[in-house]
């Protein structure tokens, strides 16, 4: 996955989606004031930040809740991964022990 970039439209202001429902507050550096910004239009930073003051549960319920989101799209839109990525072994295994590092960070 790559890093998110701010795509403007035709009036400079940065596109919103609006997909998942998930709004936190954002002003973007174009923008007069800070307004309720979709989790996944603001701009990585941002993200993290937010995501930091989250505690696990929080994190679990988003997570759930952009799952279901994607599912959502996918279902409306009959979308289907055009590839046939492997996981290599213990992918899982080390993805949860990041998270556990970054929760424990936190307490």
């Amino acid at each position: 996955m790559t890093d998110s970039v701010e795509k403007t439209n035709d009036s400079g202001r940065v596109n919103r989606r609006n997909l998942s429902g998930v709004y936190i507050f954002h002003q973007f550096d174009n923008e007069e004031s800070r307004e309720p910004i979709c989790f996944e239009d603001c701009p990585d930073e941002k993200q993290s930040e937010w995501l930091n003051t989250l505690d696990p549960d929080a994190v679990k319920h988003l997570a759930k809740h952009l799952a279901k989101t994607v599912r959502a799209i996918g279902d409306e839109f009959n979308l289907v991964a055009a590839c046939n990525h492997v996981l290599s072994p213990g992918y899982w295994e080390n993805l949860t022990q990041k998270m556990q590092k970054i929760f424990k960070q936190k307490t």
